[in-house]
Formats: structure tokens, sequence, C-alpha cells
């Protein structure tokens, strides 16, 4: 089991807790797509941003919920994505501390091999996410 300490970065509050929102649709999109074996359930994934206004979100108070949470991944690499994959129960799992039920295990580990040329990953940026969900 993964110590919950390593997946602080992921799991502490950010200065507003709207920004919390997408981070956790960015960090569920990230777990679904890049760790092997994982599958996002797209009706528990809906149900979570309904009951907690993420389709409300709007203008200016999207935008800076948007920059809060990419600033959160900033210098995203391959070491961040293993720890992601490797913590999916724990975030997205039946007792997820994120969001219950979201993404499913997987093997925990990512789905592609770590490039030494080029550790940094891709995170989709919040228009991107948004347009995803």
């Amino acid at each position: 089991m993964i110590l919950p300490a390593t997946l602080a970065k992921f799991t502490r509050r950010l200065n507003t807790p709207v920004a919390g929102l997408p981070r956790t649709v960015t960090l569920s999109l990230m777990a679904g797509h890049a760790c092997k074996g994982s599958a996002i359930d797209e009706g528990a994934g809906t149900a979570f941003l309904q009951q907690n206004g993420y389709f409300d979100l709007r203008g200016k108070a999207f935008d800076d919920a948007n920059f809060l949470a990419q600033t959160e991944f900033t210098q995203f690499d391959f070491r961040e994505l293993a720890r992601l994959c490797a913590g999916i129960d724990y975030l997205f799992g039946k007792d997820g501390i994120l969001a219950r039920n979201v993404v499913s295990k997987g093997l925990g580990e990512p789905s592609f091999p770590y490039d030494p040329n080029n550790p940094y990953i891709r995170v989709p940026s919040p228009a991107e996410t948004r347009e995803m969900t």
C-alpha cells in the first residue's frame, strides 16, 4: 500500500475550495488514461461533478479555479504519474478521498515506459479537461 504522504501534492487544499474541482478532474482523467488497466466510470464522475457544482462554474470563478489547479501540474513528471497510478484506489477508489469510485484501480503503474530524455508528462489544460467531461 502506498503511503498517503507520497500523495500529499494531490490532496492538499488549494487557496479556494473551488480550485480543487478542476484539479480533481485533471487527476482523474490522467489516472484513467495514463495508468495501465485503469478506466474512468463516467457515470460516477459526472455525478461527482454535478454534486460539487463543477458545471455551474462560469466566467472569472472558472478561470481563477483553473489557474490555481493548473499551477499544481507544473513540472509534473513520470515519478508523480507513477505515484498517481499507485494511489488510484486511495484517491478515487471505493473510499477515495478525492472522489469515490471514479477511476478503477488497474495495475497501479503508468501505461507507457519512462523516457529519460523527457521525464515530464504533458497534463491537459483546464479548457481541454472541461471539453473531455
